[in-house]
């Protein structure tokens, strides 16, 4: 009975670990029953940012037949404790470096700040892919994707259409997914920003080479190992970004973000074993 009583503990302390959630709770156990635009106007945050923290509250909150939100039974103990300890409940502390990786891998805190105020970051969305579409156009590289080959019979015009052309596509079926497995609606100009961040890591490649080409400086990328390890930290570093921006702009927890993410990944590389291009060749 005890270990049943630790385990509900330790899940509560983890669900009110977050300032944001204790908040959502505390404004529902003072107002009783608050409407979802009432309650995103009160924490100022993004639908896909409130949608996360309702799904990680789970049965501490429920909702009327006026589609209203309100605390249940486990939610006022929640209430209670929560109103006991204070700024007690707090998340595990992290060491520096695990902090570190964990908001350079997926940082949450990034794609909450875009989806803010998601018009405001178009014009930054705009260039990163300009200057992709560019940059792939210039380096002999073809985008697919997440995935880049040698460039074949490619025109440059052709190659800047491709990489715009993988960001669209990247974004329509993680909206298609998040809505078949998950019923998730709303966010898509908030996904259109996050993916086009998201793409960040990949354009440090052709970058790179563009650098090597121009600037003469004459290192051994080409038909190298390290140029193979580089492509795939930088899409592996690509993959979680996309994974961040899905559960941010969804408002999904990450490890269901991830089955979108990972299916997009599947996809695109069926369509190019349908091209039968290899992945990257040296």
């Amino acid at each position: 009975m005890s270990g049943g009583k630790g385990e509900e503990s330790s899940r509560l302390y983890a669900i009110l670990s977050h300032p944001m959630r204790r908040e959502i709770i505390r404004i529902l156990g003072e107002r009783g029953v608050v409407g979802f635009t009432e309650l995103r106007r009160l924490l100022k945050t993004s639908v896909g940012t409130l949608y996360y923290h309702f799904d990680v509250l789970g049965d501490l909150i429920t909702q009327d037949e006026r589609r209203k939100y309100r605390l249940t039974e486990r939610g006022r103990l929640a209430y209670r404790t929560l109103m006991g300890e204070g700024e007690g409940l707090k998340a595990e502390e992290m060491g520096p470096a695990r902090a570190f990786l964990a908001s350079l891998l997926a940082p949450r805190g990034l794609f909450t700040h875009l989806y803010s105020s998601p018009l405001r970051f178009v014009p930054q969305a705009a260039m990163i892919l300009i200057y992709g579409a560019w940059a792939f156009s210039q380096s002999g590289l073809e985008p697919i994707g997440i995935f880049i080959t040698p460039r074949a019979a490619a025109s440059s015009s052709m190659v800047m259409v491709e990489f715009l052309v993988g960001w669209l596509a990247i974004s329509l079926f993680s909206e298609l997914l998040s809505l078949l497995l998950f019923g998730r609606r709303g966010g898509e100009l908030d996904l259109l920003v996050g993916i086009a961040f998201s793409l960040l890591p990949l354009l440090v490649f052709p970058s790179l080479l563009l650098l090597n080409i121009n600037l003469g400086l004459g290192l051994p990328l080409a038909g190298t190992p390290a140029l193979d390890i580089l492509f795939f930290i930088l899409q592996a570093w690509t993959l979680c970004l996309l994974t961040t921006a899905i559960a941010s702009a969804k408002g999904l927890r990450i490890d269901r973000a991830a089955i979108i993410s990972l299916t997009v990944l599947y996809l695109n590389i069926g369509y190019i074993l349908l091209l039968r291009r290899p992945l990257w060749a040296r």
